[in-house]
């Protein structure tokens, strides 16, 4: 990387591109509202609301996704992203069949729960609103289906060829910001803080319906195992929640912060672990405090919870993801004692559409095809099909068959895939079957592109540009980028600009010392610094945070580690290695600090 990118400043839609033309007001935005803020309120908002005093709004849940790059769309306003001279791209499908085979290259040194624990990252700083589409109850079809956006399946498709299109719909449309008429922006659901909103809920209305007044105490609700008092308490269930699937009918989907906590059952192992997390601290402070009431316990949990979160995320998950060059490059690493006073005002936190919509997504090459569950002595138990834990939280309640601490043996001991264009047909043949593992289902990939495409995501080319990167102009100009497979990209697309972010993204060469190549390193390092320089409530910032932990405080928050939380809440796990994203039989990496 020639040089670093500008990172997000005051106009999060003005970095690393022009500004738009601007346009006229419109009547009403919920961002015009005046927000009053205490500067000397000691503790987060639910909502992520005047984290920043001077832009109250800014990382706030329901607040547009920001900017690194000004959109591209077709119109400029909200057709989805075509070639530079208005044609077409290829289908999503086809790009996926085409370069996203399933082929089995397992990585060297990382366990599957660095893909694991990236994805319930992401969880807690986006998630994007769909659209809801006015359907006719007679013939099920829609009657406003301009947010239908249908991915063409080839008619060669061997997968899909039987089907014209894949279902896809656009995401809401958000209001613009800055109050002004301009391209369409989406919103994102939850705070884009690392607040914990996944575990706690970007609302007061979430967190309350998440906690346990019963006792007048601090703790998060349970709900007891069905297998008896051996085991430990599992998550609440949801009772509205219909989406599960399984043979026993009587167990409910559970219920979390984060409402994506059904999807597979290694992202609801870890909102189980971080939940007893929260309940094993609140159980410390009320020894050591019994004179604090409830909120003052649940607070003061949450906070030190929180403050764990940080750490692990930038001492163990991002030196393995981006290597010490990138991690030194961009201010990420964490002071070894002290305090950190490096708060910005002007750095907007807001998650940017690029590394919601492709960047973060980098983990969907790590995923296995299958996952092995382990015995309490670490022996192979059994091999099971990942589209089989799909929206089937259900498995986790049986420790004789599978089970909680089964399910987390596999991810602390099984390799991931390496990073690279191939991802296993378990997500792009068959995500989400409703009769897995041989029923057909969704394409994440596609998913993934058609996703970009329709929020204006630039493509990979103008990404390389904004990072410093030389701007290819012919495909020759990528040989030395993209692996000698990506030239497929040239067999169906007429111009080196018209090459997806995400795709391209996970196939570059890796950057030195990175996981990810130089584009991905540059988007997400870029993204991890707004997250830390424009949080007021930094676990390591004294200097502008109202509530700053002590000296002794600190210390003990820079133990804290994954192995501890799995080690403190699993329920039989007795030893694993100290960093739960290496493999155990590895070397451990050089200059991870």
């Amino acid at each position: 990387m020639a040089r670093s990118p500008p990172f997000l400043k005051a106009n999060p839609h003005v970095v690393g591109a022009d500004t738009l033309p601007p346009k006229p007001e419109v009547d009403t935005c919920p961002y015009a509202s005046q927000v009053v803020c205490d500067a000397s309120h000691i503790y987060r908002s639910y909502d992520g609301k005047c984290n920043n005093m001077q832009s109250p709004y800014w990382g706030s849940s329901h607040y547009p996704l920001a900017r690194f790059l000004n959109p591209n769309y077709a119109d400029a306003i909200d057709v989805p992203r075509k070639g530079p001279t208005g044609y077409s791209l290829p289908s999503p499908r086809l790009v996926s069949s085409t370069i996203h085979w399933d082929v089995d290259i397992p990585h060297h040194t990382h366990t599957l729960m660095l893909m694991q624990f990236g994805q319930f990252l992401d969880h807690d700083i986006s998630r994007t609103a769909i659209s809801k589409l006015n359907m006719d109850p007679n013939s099920g079809h829609g009657l406003e289906n301009q947010e239908c956006l249908p991915i063409e399946v080839p008619r060669n498709d061997s997968i899909y060829g039987r089907d014209p299109c894949l279902m896809f719909v656009r995401s809401q449309q958000a209001p613009n910001p800055n109050c002004k008429i301009g391209p369409r922006e989406q919103l994102n659901q939850v705070t884009s803080h690392l607040d914990c909103s996944h575990i706690y809920g970007s609302s007061l209305k979430e967190a309350n319906d998440l906690r346990d007044f019963s006792d007048r105490r601090g703790r998060l609700k349970t709900t007891p195992h069905p297998a008896g008092r051996r085991y430990k308490e599992m998550l609440p269930q949801d009772p509205q929640f219909k989406d599960c699937k399984g043979d026993n009918h009587t167990i409910l989907c559970f219920k979390a912060g984060d409402g994506r906590v059904n999807e597979f059952m290694g992202l609801a192992t870890h909102h189980l672990l971080w939940m007893r997390e929260h309940n094993r601290v609140e159980e410390s402070l009320h020894r050591m405090n019994p004179h604090w009431n409830g909120e003052k316990l649940y607070q003061e949990t949450r906070r030190l919870v929180g403050a764990m979160w940080q750490n692990v995320i930038y001492a163990e998950f991002l030196p393995i993801l981006l290597g010490p060059t990138i991690m030194e490059r961009y201010g990420l690493y964490l002071k070894d004692r002290g305090y950190w006073n490096g708060y910005d005002q002007t750095v907007n936190p807001s998650c940017s559409n690029s590394f919601a919509t492709a960047a973060m997504r980098f983990g969907h090459s790590l995923i296995q095809g299958m996952l092995n569950t382990r015995n309490v002595d670490y022996s192979f138990r059994e091999a099971i099909p990942v589209s089989t834990m799909f929206r089937r939280p259900h498995m986790m309640y049986f420790p004789p068959q599978v089970g909680t601490d089964a399910i987390m043996r596999g991810f602390l001991t099984q390799n991931s895939q390496s990073m690279d264009s191939f991802i296993s047909a378990e997500v792009t043949s068959h995500l989400f079957a409703e009769h897995p593992p041989k029923g057909f289902g969704e394409d994440l990939a596609s998913l993934n592109m058609q996703r970009a495409r329709e929020h204006g995501i630039p493509g990979y080319n103008f990404y390389r540009e904004w990072c410093g990167l030389p701007k290819a102009y012919t495909w020759a100009d990528l040989s030395n980028e993209l692996p000698s497979r990506s030239s497929y990209y040239s067999q169906y697309s007429r111009h080196v600009d018209d090459i997806d972010l995400f795709p391209a993204g996970i196939s570059e060469f890796a950057y030195p010392g990175s996981l990810l190549g130089p584009t991905f390193s540059c988007i997400i390092a870029s993204q991890y610094r707004n997250f830390k320089y424009g949080d007021r409530f930094w676990f390591e910032n004294a200097q502008h945070n109202p509530y700053p932990f002590t000296q002794a405080q600190m210390r003990e928050i820079r133990k804290s580690s994954v192995a501890k939380v799995i080690c403190n809440n699993a329920d039989s796990i007795t030893h694993l290695q100290p960093k739960v994203m290496l493999h155990p039989r590895s070397r451990v990496l050089k200059n991870l600090r």
